[in-house]
């Protein structure tokens, strides 16, 4: 009966360990961004993208970051749809403090697109010289995409740009989701 109990236990245990691990996985993928090529308050030097099972998130590294200084975050996302449909996530500054927010669904190499309804789950974060951004799939018009690929761009308060990667309409590699 001891072995019996013992062997339960131990299946139990093996169960949740391997169901956490798999809630908590994600793919991801980071891109490199050279040091100095932006105002030091809004230069970005590496993005990571996170595709989980519930949210995708971006996080961005940066030399020097100064809150304050940041009027815009806005980050593009690609779910390789044809037409390249994706998502636009867009924090501005407002200007008694704060960001405001706003969830597109769009065609990403044109003008125009959809305004998804509020999701109060869409969150920007700070801390030090990072901040992240996350994207509950529940917030999402097509939750189901497997795959991403992401850009992001900051713009400060004098206008000026880092954009990660460097180059108009670029995106990190796709990245499955987990």
């Amino acid at each position: 009966m001891r072995f019996v109990m013992n062997l339960a236990i131990s299946l139990l245990a093996t169960i949740a360990l391997v169901t956490t691990a798999a809630v908590a996985s994600a793919e991801s993928v980071a891109v490199q961004d050279p040091k100095g090529d932006a105002p030091r308050a809004i230069d970005v030097t590496r993005i990571r993208v996170d595709n989980a099972q519930h949210a995708v998130r971006i996080h961005m590294h940066f030399a020097d970051l100064h809150r304050s200084r940041v009027r815009l975050v806005r980050s593009e996302l690609d779910v390789g749809k044809l037409l390249g449909r994706g998502y636009v996530i867009v924090f501005k500054r407002r200007a008694h403090g704060g960001f405001a927010k706003r969830l597109s669904w769009v065609r990403l190499y044109a003008e125009g697109g959809t305004t998804l309804p509020p999701c109060a789950r869409l969150k920007l974060t700070w801390a030090n010289d990072r901040a992240d951004i996350r994207l509950p799939r529940s917030c999402m018009s097509k939750p189901h995409d497997e795959r991403v690929r992401a850009n992001v761009m900051l713009v400060s308060l004098t206008h000026k740009r880092d954009r990660v990667p460097n180059k108009f309409l670029s995106f990190s590699p796709w990245v499955s989701r987990g």
